[in-house]
C-alpha cells in the first residue's frame, strides 16, 4: 500500500477484521451484518446498533519519517513511502451499555490478537 488509497483499504481493513471475528460470537449477535461497524463519526450513524471506528487523527511516523532515499537503480533514488500513524475513536452504540462494553472489550481483543496486518488482509472487491 504505497499510494493514496491506503487509508481507505486500512479502514475497510478493520471493518472486515472486526466483522469476520464478531460475526459467529453468539454473545455479540447484536451486531448482525458488516452493514452495522461503520468508518463514520459517531454523530453520524444514526439509529439503530451499530458500531463506529471514526478516523479522527492522521499523523506521519516520526520514527519512520528519517529514513533514507531507496536506490531504484544505478542512477535513480527515490524517498520511502510515508508511513503514517492513524488514530480510531472507537464507539459501541447498542442501547445497553453493558453490550457496548461488552463489544467494546471484543474489539480490544480483536485488536490485540490481530497487532500487525499485511496487505494481504485486505478486503477484496
Amino acid at each position: 500500500m504505497s499510494d493514496y488509497t491506503a487509508i481507505l483499504y486500512v479502514g475497510e481493513t478493520l471493518v472486515r477484521l472486526l466483522w469476520d471475528n464478531i460475526k459467529n460470537d453468539s454473545e455479540l449477535s447484536i451486531i448482525e451484518s458488516e452493514d452495522q461497524i461503520t468508518l463514520s463519526s459517531p454523530e453520524d450513524i444514526g439509529a439503530g446498533k451499530k458500531l463506529s471506528l471514526f478516523l479522527y487523527q492522521i499523523t506521519e511516523n516520526d520514527y519512520l519519517k528519517n529514513q533514507e532515499m531507496q536506490n531504484v537503480n544505478s542512477t535513480k533514488f527515490e524517498h520511502p513511502p510515508l508511513a503514517l500513524s492513524l488514530f480510531y475513536l472507537i464507539t459501541a452504540h447498542t442501547q445497553n451499555t453493558g453490550s457496548d462494553h461488552l463489544l467494546l472489550g471484543k474489539v480490544m481483543q480483536v485488536f490485540h490478537d490481530n497487532a500487525i496486518l499485511r496487505g494481504s488482509a485486505r478486503p477484496h472487491g
